[in-house]
């Protein structure tokens, strides 16, 4: 079966992804992604046919790596603690309470946008970008989308704490 250029590149994208998912390095996603659109353009192969699927393929290439290294649990648990922490802090801007449990807004709220940054920050420098070889472009960006939508929310929330404080200042 001829493969058109949306199939192979969602083949791709989806393998990216898998391999990702497997903490291999980012310089080997980009080899194995290379190769199998190498194989595809020369042979006309469909990339299913040839590969599998792609988290079959993904899981031949990491071989025994599928258990996540210690910093992406870091990134995970920072990532969670900053979205609570921030979702409190929202909560309390709008039932308009002065604390958390105990602890001033003034203070949460810069604690929820200091551990979204540091696990967004965890999240970057462990999932470099994948670099194609053979073009030098970047395939996909580095993890931490979710981390981000978090520090975003954090930022907000920091931002309504700041209001909140001068209103009743």
């Amino acid at each position: 079966m001829m493969s058109t250029d949306h199939h192979v590149d969602r083949y791709a994208h989806q393998l990216l992804l898998a391999l990702r998912g497997r903490e291999v390095p980012s310089d080997r996603i980009a080899e194995v992604v290379a190769e199998v659109e190498s194989h595809v353009a020369e042979t006309g192969e469909d990339p299913w046919e040839a590969f599998g699927t792609p988290q079959e393929y993904a899981a031949a290439v990491a071989g025994a790596r599928t258990a996540p290294r210690a910093w992406t649990w870091l990134a995970i648990l920072l990532g969670g603690a900053a979205g609570y922490l921030s979702a409190m802090v929202v909560f309390a801007l709008v039932v308009q309470e002065r604390d958390i449990h105990g602890v001033p807004l003034v203070v949460a709220a810069p604690l929820a946008l200091l551990l979204a940054a540091t696990a967004a920050v965890t999240a970057q420098w462990h999932h470099r970008p994948v670099v194609d070889p053979r073009t030098g472009r970047r395939r996909l960006p580095g993890g931490g989308g979710p981390t981000v939508v978090v520090l975003l929310v954090s930022l907000a929330a920091v931002a309504g704490v700041a209001a909140l404080t001068r209103g009743l200042g």
